[in-house]
């Protein structure tokens, strides 16, 4: 380039720093190391807490379906087999490695209680 011609860029920089010689333009604040911006407002990420919440909600009521299905097919063999069927103990292996014992104790009651 010649002495002629001036980078926009530049220009511009020398024109802020004109005006800020001026008063005309307040200076950049300093950033001070470590400082970060406020949060935002609660109000404005409620909507994520709620989706994280419910997609907990649902993994959780997957989980429970998933073991009282293995828990009934596991009653069912036994209805028709008996409890020395290798298939039958293999399903009750899979349903009691796979189930809190709370739940199985609880299902134990209400078939009791039926």
């Amino acid at each position: 380039m010649s002495s002629a011609q001036v980078d926009p860029h530049d220009k511009m920089r020398s024109r802020d720093v004109n005006k800020v010689a001026k008063g005309e333009q307040a200076p950049r604040p300093v950033h001070e190391f470590g400082t970060v911006s406020k949060p935002p407002p609660p109000s404005s990420t409620d909507h994520l807490f709620e989706t994280e919440e419910k997609a907990k909600a649902n993994a959780i009521a997957d989980e429970i379906r998933r073991c009282y299905a293995c828990f009934r097919s596991y009653l069912i063999c036994v209805e028709e087999k008996g409890n020395k069927d290798l298939e039958c103990e293999k399903l009750g292996k899979a349903f009691k490695s796979s189930c809190p014992s709370e739940w199985i104790e609880k299902w134990h009651e209400e078939i009791r209680g039926s």
